[in-house]
């Protein structure tokens, strides 16, 4: 009994050796790759929301030409959104941070397919107003519906985000420092 007990030890110790370790210079790159994805996901976020408020802006107090210019605008960015948020869950490392940050950052990964869809809708909106027999109008009584796509659809991904904030350390964690 006592050979066998140590045949699997050894054996079990041999399959953890065989793992392959990353070198610290490879986990510094795979780091600063995790938060690049973050950050380029971010802007993209907010390219996506500045955009959505210069066509509000323009369906409320300018002429139509400017409104399809600004809805076309919204659509690409909405575009970029998609593409984005597609790309950066393989940028994201799965074993480089503590197990806090860890967790914070699998549960943004698991996020961002949603960000792709609010891009994709928001995207799909937007040309159905464009291809519409007076686009213009389709915009002006739309406008609503597209913010609520944006504003709805990005509640997940900001509390992901929160949470990737606090494990990082960048900001308090929510509910330690009661207001007064």
């Amino acid at each position: 009994m006592i050979p066998l007990v140590f045949a699997v030890a050894v054996l079990f110790q041999q399959q953890v050796a065989q793992r392959p370790t990353r070198s610290p210079s490879s986990r510094d790159s795979a780091t600063t790759e995790s938060r690049q994805a973050i950050m380029d996901v971010g802007r993209s976020v907010a390219e996506m929301r500045t955009a959505h408020e210069a066509l509000r802006r323009a369906a409320f107090n300018s002429p139509d030409a400017m409104v399809v210019q600004r809805a076309q605008e919204m659509r690409q960015r909405c575009q970029d959104l998609t593409a984005v948020a597609r790309t950066a869950a393989g940028r994201l490392c799965r074993t480089c941070f503590s197990a806090t940050v860890q967790s914070a950052i699998n549960g943004y990964r698991a996020v961002l397919p949603g960000v792709g869809q609010v891009g994709t809708r928001c995207s799909s909106q937007i040309a159905q107003f464009l291809r519409a027999r007076t686009p213009t109008e389709a915009v002006r009584g739309n406008i609503w519906s597209v913010g609520r796509t944006v504003v709805d659809g990005m509640v997940p991904y900001e509390d992901r985000l929160r949470r990737v904030r606090e494990a990082f350390g960048l900001t308090p964690a929510s509910g330690l420092t009661p207001r007064r």
